[in-house]
C-alpha cells in the first residue's frame, strides 16, 4: 500500500472591476505582494470611462456583423472608434463628443446606431 501525500497549491487573481470590464492579475504565486501593488495600480487608472465604452460597443456589436463580414473588418472597425479618442474624451467629460465620435464612425462604416447610441445622442 502507497502513502499519498496530497499537496495543495493555489494561486489567487487580484481582481479589479469598473462597472462590465473585468481585470485579474496574476504573479502566477510567487509575489502577491506585486499582484496587489498591480491591482492597486490599476484601480487608479481603470476608470469608469472604460465600462461606459465597453458598454456603448457592445451595443454596436450585432449591427456591425451585420455589415462587416469578416472578423478583421470589425477589428479595425472598433479599433478605430478607440484610436479616435474616446476613452480620453470620457475622462475629460466630453461625453457628447464621444459619442458624436462614435456616431461618426459608424456612419462612415455603414454600421446602425444601436439604440443607447442615439439615446446617448438626444
Amino acid at each position: 500500500m502507497m502513502n499519498r501525500s496530497t499537496r495543495v497549491s493555489r494561486t489567487t487573481a487580484a481582481n479589479v472591476e469598473q462597472g462590465s470590464i473585468q481585470l485579474a492579475v496574476s504573479t502566477g504565486g510567487k509575489s502577491p505582494a506585486l499582484a496587489r501593488t498591480l491591482k492597486e495600480d490599476l484601480q487608479k487608472f481603470v476608470g469608469p470611462e472604460y465600462a461606459e465604452i465597453n458598454d456603448v460597443l457592445g451595443t454596436l456589436r450585432p449591427s456591425a456583423k451585420k455589415v462587416l463580414p469578416t472578423d478583421t473588418d470589425r477589428k479595425r472597425f472598433f479599433d478605430g472608434i478607440i484610436a479616435r479618442g474616446v476613452v480620453d474624451m470620457l475622462r475629460r467629460g466630453k461625453r457628447r463628443e464621444a459619442y458624436e465620435t462614435i456616431a461618426k464612425a459608424c456612419a462612415e462604416a455603414g454600421v446602425e446606431p444601436s439604440e443607447s447610441l442615439r439615446a446617448a445622442l438626444r
